[in-house]
């Protein structure tokens, strides 16, 4: 199990760290001059929509990886683990199905397959204990 512990950190590491970067990106010039031939209105909700989406994948992360320090003497976190898991995995194909040609995309579908995957393994591991 501490090797899917550890994998799972990595993997909540680097969705952390691309939310910031989508983050950063939604006020990077290139995006934000996207937005000037929109209307006011489109252009604040395209910003909330890219902020949320960022959002999102800083907290699955920062939660999986608050989750995994216990799961392993806590069965009862295995749930909210495949939760989250389920979340990435949706954001990522997502992300991928309407961004096909964005790289960040496929890291992000990547991410959310890794983080699914280890919180099912976990899921495994303690199911095997009893």
């Amino acid at each position: 199990m501490n090797r899917y512990i550890t994998i799972g950190r990595i993997l909540a590491i680097l969705t952390i760290l691309i939310g910031i970067v989508h983050e950063v990106m939604t006020f990077h010039p290139m995006i934000a001059e996207g937005f000037t031939g929109l209307e006011s209105v489109w252009q604040q909700t395209f910003t909330y929509f890219s902020l949320g989406c960022g959002g999102l994948l800083i907290l699955c992360g920062v939660l999986f990886l608050m989750l995994l320090g216990g799961v392993e003497r806590h069965e009862f976190l295995v749930a909210p683990l495949v939760v989250i898991g389920m979340f990435a995995l949706a954001d990522g194909i997502l992300a991928a199905w309407f961004m096909p040609d964005n790289p960040f995309g496929w890291a992000v579908l990547a991410f959310g397959i890794g983080l699914f995957t280890v919180a099912m393994l976990i899921r495994l591991k303690h199911r095997g204990r009893k």
